[in-house]
C-alpha cells in the first residue's frame, strides 16, 4: 500500500536549550509548544523492490541522508516492542510546505512525518496502527519518543494544540486558551549557518547558562498554569522573555553567534509599537518572527505587517493536533 502522512511543525513557547549527553536527545529543561497545522512535512511512502530510496523536494546532503537511514534502522530495531511489523525496503518522498533550515522546526516536522510514515509502512496491520494512533495516547507517546531520537523537538509534533515535554515524556497539555493563529514573518529563508544541534552545545558555554536552568524551570511552571487557566496575557509575557533569554545565550556563548538578521530587529521594533498584551511574540533558532494571537486580531495584524514589510513573505497557520495520514492505494 501507498500512504501519505502529514506532520506539522511546532513553535516553542518555552524553549528547550541543551541536551543531556548520551540521552538520545533528552532536553536539559522542560518545554511547552504550540503545534501547527498546515506548516508541515508531507511524506509519501510505499514498498520498494530492492533497497530503500529517499527522495526530497530539496537536495539532501550525505549527512542528512545518513541521519534518516540511521533513524529507519533504529525504528526497525525498536518498533517490534510496539507492534507487529514486516520489515521491507521502501521508497520515501518528503516535501515541506515552508522553507527548511530557517528556524521553523523543519527537522521536527520531517522526523515526525518520517517516523509515522515508516512505522505505518512496516505495520503488519495498517488498520490496527490507525486505530491505536488515533485512540491510544500511550502508543502515540511511545512513537513520539522514538521520533525524538531522530530529532528532539519532533516528539512535540505528535500532540496538540498545546504540548508539554519533560523528563517523563511528551503529551497534550490541557488548555483553556482560545484558538490561536501563528503569523510567521519570514525575514530570511536561507538555511542557518549554525545548526540547532551545534547551538544546543554552544549555549552551555555561556556565562548565563546556570541562571537559565533555574529561570526556565520557574517560567515553565508559571506558563503551564496560565495555559490551563486560559491566561493569554501571562503566556505572552513569559514566552517573549524566554525567547529573548534564549537568543542572549547564543550571543554570549563561546564562540558567540546570532540567528537574528538586521531586519529581525526591525520587525521586533515594529511589533513593540503595535503589540497588545494578548500577542505572543517569539523566535525559534532562526531569524524569523512568530506572532501568535487570536484569529480576529491576526487578520488585522497580517494586513498591517504586509503593508509595513512588503519585502517579506508572511506565513500563517492555525493550531493543530498532530500528524494525519491517508491511504493512497
Amino acid at each position: 500500500m501507498r500512504f501519505k502522512v502529514k506532520a506539522p511543525a511546532n513553535i516553542a513557547l518555552i524553549k528547550y536549550m541543551g541536551k543531556v549527553h548520551g540521552s538520545a536527545n533528552q532536553p536539559e529543561n522542560s518545554s511547552i509548544s504550540m503545534t501547527l497545522n498546515n506548516l508541515c512535512t508531507t511524506a509519501v511512502i510505499e514498498p520498494a523492490e530492492t533497497e530503500t530510496r529517499l527522495f526530497s523536494a530539496v537536495t539532501l546532503d550525505e549527512k542528512s541522508v545518513n541521519k534518516i537511514k540511521t533513524h529507519m534502522k533504529r525504528l526497525d530495531a525498536k518498533l517490534p516492542s510496539l507492534m507487529e511489523i514486516n520489515t521491507h525496503p521502501v521508497s520515501l518522498h518528503t516535501q515541506n510546505s515552508f522553507p527548511a533550515g530557517t528556524g521553523i522546526a523543519s527537522s521536527a516536522s520531517s522526523f515526525a512525518a518520517i517516523t509515522v510514515a515508516y512505522s505505518l509502512s512496516q505495520a503488519r496491520s495498517p488498520e490496527k496502527f490507525f486505530e491505536k494512533f488515533l485512540a491510544d495516547d500511550e502508543f502515540r507517546s511511545r512513537l513520539a519518543d522514538l521520533s525524538r531520537e531522530g530529532s528532539g523537538s519532533s516528539c512535540r509534533s505528535f500532540f496538540g494544540p498545546i504540548t508539554e515535554w519533560d523528563e517523563k515524556g511528551v503529551r497534550a497539555l490541557d488548555s483553556k486558551l482560545e484558538p490561536l493563529i501563528d503569523l510567521v514573518v519570514v525575514v530570511d529563508s536561507k538555511p542557518k549557518t549554525v545548526s540547532s544541534s551545534e547551538a544546543h552545545e554552544r549555549v552551555k558555554t555561556s556565562p548565563m547558562w546556570e541562571k537559565r536552568k533555574s529561570s526556565v524551570t520557574e517560567r515553565f511552571s508559571r506558563m503551564k498554569s496560565a495555559i490551563v487557566d486560559g491566561d493569554l496575557k501571562t503566556v505572552a509575557a513569559l514566552s517573549f522573555d524566554d525567547a529573548m533569554e534564549m537568543h542572549e545565550l547564543f550571543h554570549t556563548s563561546k564562540p558567540g553567534f546570532s540567528y537574528m538578521a538586521p531586519l529581525t530587529h526591525a520587525v521586533l521594533d515594529y511589533m513593540s509599537m503595535h503589540k497588545t498584551p494578548e500577542m505572543i511574540i517569539t523566535l525559534d533558532a532562526g531569524p524569523n518572527v512568530h506572532i501568535i494571537l487570536p484569529k480576529m486580531q491576526a487578520l488585522q495584524l497580517r494586513q498591517k505587517l504586509a503593508s509595513a514589510f512588503p519585502m517579506f513573505h508572511i506565513l500563517d497557520d492555525k493550531a493543530g493536533t498532530g500528524p494525519t495520514f491517508e491511504v493512497m492505494g
